[in-house]
């Protein structure tokens, strides 16, 4: 009886560290995953404002584009997007041809003019690259495609912030800076 009570005692001490260790690593992936999806849902607020701003800048605004956002911006939390939210439920009724003309206008009065894009990050997932086992391979892929167009989006707007920093070199001709300013319309 005393044998089966040590064998007992030392076999629930081998199998406790095994319990405990797998309910961590439950808890961490709930953790990290849940992590991850607020993470993409603040960077698909962002994005998506970056969208309409860059959009209604190049005067090819219209409802669909402001009925998008305003989806977007409903489902955030944050009070910039309830702020958001109420002045485009106020553009979406517009009828298409008002929407483009104060477009079009908004697009005449940027001619030549930069817009301050921002880079905009996936830091808490690039983070976790080595945590990325948690989801699925699909998922695992669709995260690394999420985390490869943010970088090119990055590099766009650098490129768009070295054609900006061009438009102020005093010794530039008038032909190169008309194809830095087509550079600049380009890279939004």
């Amino acid at each position: 009886m005393l044998f089966r009570s040590v064998l007992l005692g030392w076999l629930l001490g081998l199998l406790s560290s095994i319990i405990i260790d797998s309910m961590q690593r439950q808890r961490k992936n709930r953790e990290i995953r849940k992590a991850v999806f607020l993470e993409l849902a603040e960077a698909r607020f962002r994005m998506a404002l970056t969208v309409h701003i860059i959009t209604t800048r190049s005067g090819n605004a219209d409802s669909a584009l402001y009925k998008w956002v305003l989806q977007i911006a409903e489902s955030h939390t944050s009070e910039s997007a309830k702020r958001i939210a109420d002045s485009l439920r106020k553009l979406v009724p517009l009828p298409d041809d008002q929407i483009a003309e104060a477009a079009r206008r908004r697009r005449v009065n940027s001619v030549g003019k930069g817009l301050g894009m921002k880079k905009h990050e996936l830091a808490y997932l690039d983070s976790k690259i080595a945590d990325l086992g948690v989801f699925d391979e699909e998922t695992q892929r669709q995260l690394l495609e999420l985390r490869h167009e943010f970088h090119l989006f990055n590099e766009e707007v650098e490129s768009a912030g070295w054609y900006f920093k061009l438009t102020f070199d005093s010794g530039m001709s008038d032909q190169n800076l008309e194809i830095v300013k087509l550079g600049i319309e380009q890279s939004y």
